[in-house]
């Protein structure tokens, strides 16, 4: 069981985006060659609390997670991912890369979101195992009801907007007094930045802590990668044969009934996506 686990970490450290890879004519300490997009403006923390077993809607896992927005291009991923790729980034030969893994903050989720990358739509990269996987959608696909309900948030004024996204129903509170129609995630098209957003069923909340303006030499990159170019649907279909394949192969490697059972049931309990639905 050991080896598996080992070769599953060791593939999710070279597949991440940023990273240094070998191979193409780039040696293994080369940084990963990448496309600047747009420069930050904005640098905005997320606190978002989810709950990943939807039969314990009371065990929550809590993490911040980081957006950048340019003046047309926003990007959205968890925080300690971007801490880790810096980390690992500054690796000069493999024992700091070594180091690096073991002390670098690990990530509840490998997702970014590029929103209008390209003009008009939404880029989805992520991972499964070591496969790095790209779909689009439209960044105009939410469909907003604006409310008269305002109230204040850390200083801000806020107004109450819902949508429907992913077979959740959503609540999002946004501020005009920051002109950015982007938010966590994939959501965007409000007059103003989402500062507050949770779905009617309490599975999953996020909250800004903090917004900054960016150092001016900070710019929002799309790395060069051989990504599977896919559509959101099969995307979906890989990840969830994916996590069944493991359930699978936990149930066959472990001999021991008992610890079958619990580490079976352990994976079965991650089963609360976000997005519940491709459409």
């Amino acid at each position: 069981m050991k080896i598996i686990f080992i070769t599953i970490g060791f593939f999710m450290i070279l597949s991440t985006p940023s990273l240094y890879v070998k191979g193409q004519g780039i040696g293994f300490f080369d940084p990963i060659p990448s496309v600047t997009l747009d420069t930050t403006e904005l640098v905005v923390i997320y606190r978002q609390r989810f709950s990943p077993d939807s039969t314990n809607i009371q065990n929550i896992v809590e993490f911040n997670s980081i957006l950048f927005l340019g003046s047309n291009i926003s990007l959205y991923q968890c925080l300690n991912s971007y801490n880790r790729e810096k980390i690992l980034q500054g690796s000069r030969n493999l024992e700091e890369l070594r180091q690096g893994a073991m002390h670098a903050p690990t990530s509840p989720f490998t997702a970014r979101f590029y929103k209008n990358y390209p003009e008009g739509r939404i880029t989805t990269t992520d991972r499964i195992m070591g496969d790095l996987f790209k779909y689009q959608e439209n960044l105009n696909m939410f469909s907003w009801t604006i409310h008269n309900e305002k109230s204040v948030f850390n200083g801000f004024r806020i107004q109450k907007a819902s949508c429907s996204f992913g077979g959740r129903d959503w609540i999002a509170w946004f501020s005009a007094e920051i002109p950015y129609r982007h938010g966590p995630h994939k959501f965007y098209g409000l007059p103003g930045l989402i500062l507050k957003l949770y779905d009617t069923r309490g599975h999953f909340h996020f909250e800004v802590v903090s917004v900054e303006k960016a150092n001016n030499s900070h710019t929002i990159e799309f790395p060069k990668r051989n990504f599977i170019e896919t559509t959101k649907r099969d995307f979906f279909r890989a990840r969830e044969s994916f996590r069944q394949s493991i359930i699978q192969g936990t149930n066959a490697l472990i001999l021991d009934p008992h610890t079958r059972q619990v580490a079976s049931e352990n994976l079965r309990r991650s089963n609360n996506r976000l997005e519940l639905k491709p459409d």
